[in-house]
């Protein structure tokens, strides 16, 4: 895939807000497929973004008990229906933390964070003190308004696909004081901003989605 992104640094934690099929699932796991020591939370059960790889780089978990025997620089982890629930997704970061130098992608937000009030405890340790332990947070959600605010502000780097209800689009100006999150991107296309260089002001940016032969 051809890709093309500026430099995200492992203990940098990231959100991504976009409908269905506007690209945010593509965007973070093509760039993170160069990256050792990643972690997919995969609550939906529809993550397919890594299926070219072989066994020496991914592997494919169900249960908890079993994340530590892995090897990978991949994983893939798909809880069986007994642990989709906050107690499970509390044990999944409290060992995320005592890892540390990991990346997790959590690819939907809300199955984690129903509610801006709900957050696994140690999630918050992990988006809190996650740059001192080498653990990037990548928080993909179709609704930042249900969410807890946390992973929006704790995030450095910010992409914005197209949002369908105002409220959502609403709560990303809110909370990172940018106004050009408010205005709809075309297909495929996204608002980006980096919290720390480009406060309250956002970059256009396109997703090319190519294969190479």
């Amino acid at each position: 895939m051809a890709r093309k992104y500026s430099t995200i640094g492992r203990g940098e934690h990231v959100f991504i807000a976009g409908g269905t099929g506007s690209g945010k699932t593509f965007l973070a796991a093509e760039y993170l497929r160069p990256y050792n020591n990643v972690l997919v939370l995969d609550t939906k059960g529809m993550f397919e973004n890594w299926d070219d790889m072989d066994d020496k780089e991914l592997t494919l978990v169900e249960r908890l008990d079993d994340l530590p025997k892995v090897k990978t620089p991949k994983i893939i982890y798909r809880p069986i229906f007994q642990e989709l629930t906050q107690e499970s997704y509390n044990t999944f970061f409290s060992w995320v933390y005592q890892r540390r130098n990991t990346i997790c992608m959590l690819d939907e937000a809300m199955q984690v964070s129903p509610s801006p009030s709900i957050l696994p405890e140690w999630l918050r340790g992990c988006l809190q003190r996650g740059r001192q332990l080498n653990i990037g947070i990548w928080s993909l959600t179709q609704r930042p308004k249900t969410i807890s605010p946390l992973l929006i502000s704790e995030s450095t780097h910010i992409f914005a696909f197209r949002l369908n209800l105002d409220q959502d689009r609403e709560k990303l100006v809110e909370v990172t004081g940018c106004k050009e999150l408010y205005i709809k991107p075309e297909k495929h296309s996204f608002w980006y901003m980096n919290m720390f260089k480009d406060a309250q002001t956002a970059k256009k940016g396109k997703l090319v989605i190519k294969r190479e032969d």
